[in-house]
């Protein structure tokens, strides 16, 4: 069987993809204020791949012919397991509750609108 031959491989890109991105998140933290435990996974798992990775996977293919042939087959498993980690994040923020999101007292605010300038109807005609 030719595809366990590229299991080994995609699994390395995967495991490779979450190391790196935990990397980063954790490299990145100082600069981004008030975060907590909830925000840090969440921004952990949040690293989909998409419509890129697939056309350049193709495109490889046209390219290079059927030599990487096996090379859509792993961009859509990278696809495919990187957008279950976003829908795991979409699933574990909605059961976060709402105070853990905002900072400890903090009230949120209602939007001001900006005031209208002045028309030029509305001004006072001078006569000279």
């Amino acid at each position: 069987m030719v595809w366990k031959a590229y299991t080994i491989p995609i699994i390395a890109i995967l495991v490779s993809l979450v190391v790196a991105r935990w990397l980063a998140v954790r490299a990145t933290r100082w600069s981004i204020r008030d975060l907590n435990a909830a925000d840090t996974e969440l921004l952990w798992l949040m690293f989909p791949r998409g419509l890129i990775t697939a056309v350049l996977a193709l495109q490889i293919l046209a390219a290079k012919g059927q030599t990487f042939f096996f090379v859509p087959a792993m961009a859509f498993t990278v696809v495919l397991f990187t957008n279950i980690f976003v829908v795991v994040a979409a699933v574990r923020s909605k059961s976060i509750p709402v105070e853990t999101v905002a900072p400890a007292g903090v009230a949120p605010q209602a939007p001001v609108a900006a005031p209208l300038p002045a028309s030029p109807a509305s001004e006072p005609e001078t006569t000279t």
